[in-house]
């Protein structure tokens, strides 16, 4: 039996309440934004109102919310509360790992993908030079074979670093597999989870994983401007270093602006955290896209990741089915488990004009489409498309 929303919601009885929606309109397009939910857009509205006018409410204090998202998303994918920084993108967050190691002066390897975020490529052709190699693995059968993987990293490899869910075509590495080919030969991993954290099940401590990062915008249902880079504890300070600086770092920070040059507090006396903020935030991050988040994210944690996971794979698994049944291509391997598939569509700008005037919104390139349903989804949504695309 397929699991309507509320079936797959484990506490919420009906998700779709949580969110403003229209009836008729078809999301499909998750993994190029979700929708926000209901509260988290109010709570945003009611900031930027106190913002405008002046009239913040009694106890009101913007860092104490700003600390919640850090702890909600450490619990979502099981890291310590001290291995999370804010930061304001996914590309942000790999930039600083690339930089905190020091890979721009590098001698060695790195080793990717095909299939990891095109910015991401870009980032490591710019580190190509005579000491520093890049391998890139080529997909096979629409994804990446471990034994490529496996032939590409050495003892001279000083990083590995791929998307967990491609945002290409929804190819799903297995993290532990990949972790366990690369620590045995004494090499890091950097996962980019923006196309997986909220969507599929993440444990940072059961894969092994060394540093990951993610944007919020996609399957945390939150806004761009914000996000979360995750560090294991004894990476900081060891393998990756402070690389910037600000007062965000600093548990105690006092200035003696007028006090006599020549003391021991002139002009500043301060104490430099630990954690992995005080390594890797500088100043003030979006406060409007935290807020949206500390709401986005209780609700991801009241209907448990699990439940969207196992909704979301029913209704991939009928739109594959039917489509494949259609004669059109899957470019996703078979038994992939993500929120995102991709098809061949030779026509696909003239299904984008169907697809506007149904209201259907999904991923639609030159020659494919990409689909990524979510927890708003349901089996009648998977038929309305089927349905489009059969005419």
């Amino acid at each position: 039996m397929i699991a309507t929303p509320a079936q797959a919601a484990g506490k919420m009885a009906n998700p779709a309440k949580a969110f403003l929606k229209p009836a008729n309109l078809n999301w499909l397009n998750n993994s190029g934004m979700h929708l926000m939910p209901r509260d988290a857009s109010e709570a945003a509205q009611s900031y930027l109102h106190f913002k405008a006018n002046g009239h913040f409410p009694p106890n009101y204090h913007v860092f104490e919310t700003l600390s919640q998202p850090r702890i909600l998303f450490a619990d979502l994918i099981n890291a310590r509360h001290d291995e999370i920084a804010l930061v304001q993108s996914t590309l942000a967050g790999e930039n600083l790992i690339v930089n905190g190691m020091g890979l721009r002066r590098a001698k060695g390897n790195i080793v990717t993908d095909a299939l990891h975020y095109d910015g991401s490529l870009y980032l490591y052709e710019s580190l190509k030079g005579k000491d520093l190699e890049l391998r890139v693995v080529a997909p096979r059968d629409y994804g990446v074979n471990l034994a490529d993987l496996d032939r590409a990293i050495d003892r001279e490899t000083k990083l590995v670093a791929i998307s967990h869910v491609s945002s290409v075509n929804g190819f799903a590495h297995d993290l532990k597999a990949v972790c366990d080919i690369a620590h045995a030969k004494g090499v890091p991993v950097y996962a980019d989870i923006v196309q997986s954290a909220g969507i599929v099940p993440i444990d940072v401590k059961a894969c092994g994983i060394d540093f990951a990062a993610c944007g919020s915008y996609k399957w945390l249902m939150g806004d761009m401007g914000a996000g979360f880079l995750y560090v294991r504890k004894e990476h900081l300070g060891t393998l990756v270093q402070r690389i910037q600086y600000g007062y965000l770092q600093c548990p105690t920070l006092e200035q003696y602006a007028f006090s006599d040059p020549h003391s021991r507090q002139w002009p500043i006396e301060y104490t430099v955290g630990s954690e992995a903020k005080d390594y890797f935030e500088v100043g003030t991050p979006s406060v409007v896209a935290l807020i949206t988040l500390d709401k986005s994210l209780r609700l991801i944690q009241r209907v448990g990741v699990e439940n969207i996971a196992n909704h979301t794979q029913l209704l991939i698994e009928r739109l594959r089915e039917d489509l494949q049944r259609m004669g059109y291509r899957s470019l996703t391997p078979d038994g992939n488990k993500s929120g995102t598939t991709l098809f061949s569509v030779p026509n696909a700008q003239q299904m984008k004009a169907k697809f506007d005037a149904a209201s259907i919104k999904a991923g639609v390139r030159e020659t494919e489409i990409r689909f990524s349903p979510g927890l708003l989804s349901t089996m009648d949504d998977i038929e309305h498309v089927l349905d489009i695309m059969q005419k």
